[in-house]
């Protein structure tokens, strides 16, 4: 009896001891969606961007130390607002303009599209397809912003907007898909 209990002790004990330095050796791999350079080029500069996602800006009550600092809404960004924005990596996500008493509490890049002049649309968006078709709409910056505010993002747009988006694109703007 005092044989079996030895045994299974040290069976037990030698289990333990291999959990633990396998927990110990293992090292958890990070997995980050956006890079470092990006965050590197908004965090030098400000830069124009166009706003994809309603988003409340605060403005900074500042205290004595950092913990201390309040924040008060201020206003909304709505989709297709342009504003500019710099990554500052402190106590608040993302400083919004230029005065640096204002910013979102947000640390992703979710929220905003880089502002670009052109701006391209697969034409399969339209017919609900995952497939790419090689042609696209070309749209400039103020027709892009029309659709933001008409409610396009990336994720789930419903049929009645989708018809609304083509109707834009198609009969008032007369849009020609162009080969890529």
């Amino acid at each position: 009896m005092k044989l079996i209990k030895f045994v299974s002790a040290i069976s037990a004990g030698v289990a333990l001891s291999c959990c633990i330095s396998s927990l110990t050796i293992a090292k958890p791999q990070t997995v980050n969606a956006v890079s470092d350079a990006t965050y590197t080029k908004y965090s030098k500069k400000f830069h124009k961007v166009i706003v994809t996602k309603k988003t409340a800006v605060y403005r900074i009550v500042r205290g004595k130390y950092g913990y201390l600092n309040r924040y008060v809404k201020a206003y909304t960004l709505m989709p297709g607002d342009v504003t500019t924005v710099r990554h500052r990596g402190i106590e608040w996500g993302w400083t919004v303009g230029k005065s640096y008493k204002y910013c979102t509490l947000k640390d992703s890049f979710s929220w905003f599209d880089e502002y670009l002049d052109t701006y391209y649309f697969d034409t399969n968006i339209f017919d609900n397809k995952m497939s790419e078709s090689h042609k696209a709409y070309k749209l400039n910056n103020s027709q892009y912003r029309q659709l933001l505010k008409a409610g396009y993002n990336d994720y789930y747009i419903s049929p009645k907007k989708l018809k609304y988006m083509k109707y834009l694109i198609t009969k008032v703007w007369k849009i020609k898909p162009v080969k890529d």
